[in-house]
């Protein structure tokens, strides 16, 4: 099994139209080059505007890719908040628009948007984490989906650049079910933010 991986694609069509036909050309050229899956680990969009997730998912749907056995994506940051606003007013604007359940509605939208190429269940509401099984060498291969994005915080999260996983997806993962389909496959996990403890003396965007 081939899996191509690429990230932070921020595409915002509005100011620059040319990256969305460049996004398109890439992904056409992945599977024609013979690739099996392709993992996309956030940031598709770069401002949060649905019209974009919509051009996105319209991408895939005409070049026969809206299928969860093609593609995985997740959100990132940029997907559910748009840029950083390092603007003092600004950013507490942002705090109050998409912290607590407007940020739990701006992650759905992202959801329903992308439902087809995370899961095949059209009942679902919620989707992380989720674990995707293919054949492959040995007892196959898994890919386990975490978001990482964390919600504004005035004090921890300023700008919306950090990110968690947070500890109800960890436990999902420990369940002796889960543990079980895992067993002996090649496991993929995915999430936006690098693999890095922060420092509390890090600042909120790095």
């Amino acid at each position: 099994m081939k899996i191509a991986h690429i990230s932070d694609i921020h595409i915002d069509h509005a100011v620059i139209p040319s990256r969305s036909e460049q996004f398109e050309n890439l992904v056409i050229n992945i599977f024609e080059e013979g690739f099996d899956h392709l993992i996309i680990t956030g940031d598709v969009t770069d401002v949060a505007r649905e019209e974009d997730m919509l051009l996105v998912r319209d991408i895939f749907e005409r070049n026969g890719l809206l299928d969860w056995k093609k593609i995985t994506l997740i959100p990132g940051n940029h997907d559910l908040f748009g840029k950083y606003e390092l603007n003092a007013e600004r950013v507490l604007s942002n705090a109050i628009s998409a912290s607590g359940s407007n940020s739990l509605k701006k992650l759905q939208t992202f959801c329903e948007i992308f439902r087809d190429v995370m899961t095949p269940d059209n009942t679902a509401h919620y989707y992380f984490p989720f674990v995707k099984i293919f054949n492959g060498p040995g007892e196959g291969v898994a890919i386990v989906a975490f978001n990482s994005v964390f919600e504004f915080s005035l004090a921890n999260n300023p700008v919306g650049a950090r990110g968690y996983i947070r500890t109800d997806e960890l436990r999902a993962m420990r369940n002796p079910e889960v543990l079980d389909v895992l067993e002996g496959k090649f496991v993929i996990s995915l999430c936006h933010h690098a693999y890095k403890i922060l420092d509390t003396a890090v600042a909120p965007y790095e």
